[in-house]
């Protein structure tokens, strides 16, 4: 199934993800479409601790 998202950086809690080690793919496997379009584009002048903080409700 395809899905239409927009390309952009998003801040994911790296317990969320799994590494495939064949192909140093992430894998998100209990990520929703949904959660990942209701995230904020990620700028590395934004990287502080209350958008950590902000993002883990998502998951």
């Amino acid at each position: 199934m395809a899905v239409d998202l927009e390309p952009c950086h998003v801040l994911i809690p790296i317990g969320v993800a799994d590494l495939h080690e064949a192909d140093d793919d992430v894998i998100l496997p209990n990520v929703t479409v949904e959660q990942l379009r209701s995230l904020l584009a990620y700028e590395k002048s934004h990287r502080d601790c209350d958008h950590e903080i902000s993002v883990r409700p998502t998951f």
